[in-house]
């Protein structure tokens, strides 16, 4: 590789593998990104690998043509060996923000400041016409400064298309996306971003994929993210909670746009409401949302259990492109 020195793989990735080396002149650490899809993860033959892996360098050349971002992993270099694309990257000590939380919900201040930076990233994105399509924990790195870098654009699409495909991971894709319907991929990107802070803040996801048959997606489609908060005493600030009711808007054509989720207070605020009344923070059960939860007791039950037995086998998603949030 010339100027670079490999140390170790770090894992494999779903088009290759991820490698750990180190720049020989500079003797910076390095994260090298191979992508040979003769040798992808689980012999995948996705007929879209070659697409994907032309779009991963499109997207990363195109954004440090234009600056890059501080909240975007930058791509120092990337060059073809052996018949397998290689991009360089500066190497993330600190993982993916999924691995940040082996132990749960985050601290809220910290999950405030990490949701800020990552949807500073994301804007960038779509500001040079690009939508992400698989904004997820796993798609966020944490560099040595604790910073995030948003990473992985091989799934990105013009912000200015329609898309059809249902791409993305579950947990994390939008309703109009999982249910097959024509989409806005910027528009999916902020549903996907709101189910990143949705996670952080709580420590789980909201529901297994956004179906009417996922009864916890149904339970917010028919009685809001507040009851959803109240019936599973979660403890979510009061900003944060206007904020997710605004992103997580199954209807797209009401969702808010990104424009709006940067102009939020919750954005801007400092968090000082952490020492609030858990039951205030959402806002008390007014007597409607009691009654709701009288004669909806089977469906908040059912819900519950489900939420309870997905949560209880979470982990990384398989097949995911989580393996490069290992970068």
């Amino acid at each position: 590789m010339g100027k670079y020195c490999i140390d170790r793989m770090l894992s494999d990735a779903l088009y290759g593998e991820v490698l750990l080396g180190h720049d020989v002149s500079t003797d910076e650490l390095v994260a090298i990104k191979k992508m040979d899809p003769a040798t992808a993860v689980h012999g995948c033959k996705c007929p879209r690998v070659r697409e994907d892996i032309e779009v991963e360098k499109h997207v990363n050349r195109l954004f440090r043509s234009h600056g890059g971002h501080p909240n975007i992993l930058p791509l120092r270099q990337d060059f073809v060996q052996n018949g397998a694309d290689h991009l360089v990257f500066d190497f993330c000590p600190k993982g993916d923000l999924f691995s940040a939380m082996d132990h749960g919900a985050l601290p809220n201040d910290v999950a405030q400041r990490y949701f800020s930076q990552i949807a500073h990233g994301i804007a960038f994105m779509h500001a040079n016409g690009v939508a992400h399509r698989d904004v997820s924990l796993e798609n966020v790195l944490i560099d040595d400064s604790d910073t995030c870098r948003v990473c992985d654009f091989g799934l990105a699409a013009s912000t200015k298309a329609r898309c059809a495909d249902k791409v993305g991971t579950d947990f994390y894709m939008a309703p109009e996306v999982a249910q097959g319907q024509l989409y806005d991929p910027a528009i999916a990107d902020v549903w996907s971003l709101g189910i990143v802070l949705f996670m952080m803040l709580t420590g789980v996801p909201l529901c297994e994929l956004a179906t009417p048959k996922d009864l916890r997606f149904k339970y917010l489609c028919e009685y809001g993210l507040r009851n959803l908060f109240n019936s599973w005493k979660l403890h979510v600030n009061a900003d944060a909670t206007e904020l997710l009711e605004l992103m997580l808007e199954p209807n797209p054509a009401m969702r808010c746009t990104l424009d709006q989720v940067l102009a939020h207070r919750y954005v801007h605020s400092t968090n000082d409401d952490d020492d609030e009344d858990p039951g205030a923070a959402v806002g008390a059960p007014t007597e409607r949302e009691h009654i709701v939860d009288l004669t909806t007791h089977k469906v908040i039950e059912e819900a519950t259990r489900a939420w309870e037995f997905v949560n209880s086998f979470w982990k990384r998603p398989t097949g995911a492109v989580a393996a490069v949030a290992s970068v």
